[in-house]
């Protein structure tokens, strides 16, 4: 989900013992350790369900079993890739879709879906593939706001990844029953094509 868009790479600062927390409660990168199915899973829909209502994009969607009772997951590239951003809006939406995973978490948290992780981790660390590495999506997240910064469609890059983190949000309270569904189904089968993405999420 990432796009060419300039080097503006954010690497966050960190703690050592909140960071080894972290990686022990099974937060992290793509090569680390990532955490409880059911949380997985919710990270997961929610980039799906912020593409498909913000940019009408339709991806699949993989979990697997990872180290120890941890699971992975992966949004599958779409079958049509997805233009450059043109325009303040497009940005936004790219940014959001960087957030979709950890709103949903948040969302689901507070609707007492999810239970809380351990303390700091939520707050200091975002969730499961939120902060890592450089490809993480908090630094998609950072990136893409640099990139409308630098491309005249906002003044102030960090109030610009707030507005994404907002417009996510928005997006998973008010089609939460759906994604709800979704995770249903992906815990379930663990595998969702593109098209079973677009049936739960936007039925007929």
């Amino acid at each position: 989900m990432r796009f060419p868009s300039g080097k503006f790479c954010f690497k966050p600062c960190r703690s050592n013992v909140i960071w080894s927390y972290a990686v022990a409660y099974g937060v992290g990168g793509a090569n680390r350790p990532y955490g409880p199915k059911d949380r997985i899973v919710w990270h997961e829909c929610g980039h799906l369900a912020v593409l498909c209502y913000l940019m009408s994009i339709n991806q699949g969607c993989e979990i697997s079993p990872g180290l120890g009772q941890s699971w992975t997951g992966k949004t599958l590239p779409p079958s049509v890739p997805s233009p450059m951003p043109s325009n303040r809006d497009e940005w936004l939406a790219l940014v959001a879709c960087s957030w979709g995973g950890k709103a949903a978490v948040e969302v689901a948290i507070d609707r007492m879906v999810l239970r809380v992780a351990p303390p700091g981790i939520e707050i200091d660390h975002g969730d499961h593939g939120f902060y890592g590495d450089d490809n993480s999506d908090y630094a998609c997240a950072c990136e893409h706001s640099a990139s409308a910064q630098a491309a005249g469609f906002t003044n102030d890059w960090k109030s610009f990844y707030a507005e994404g983190h907002a417009a996510a949000r928005e997006v998973i309270e008010a089609n939460f029953m759906k994604i709800e569904s979704l995770v249903g189904y992906l815990m379930k089968k663990q595998v969702l094509t593109e098209a079973e993405t677009l049936v739960i999420l936007k039925p007929v």
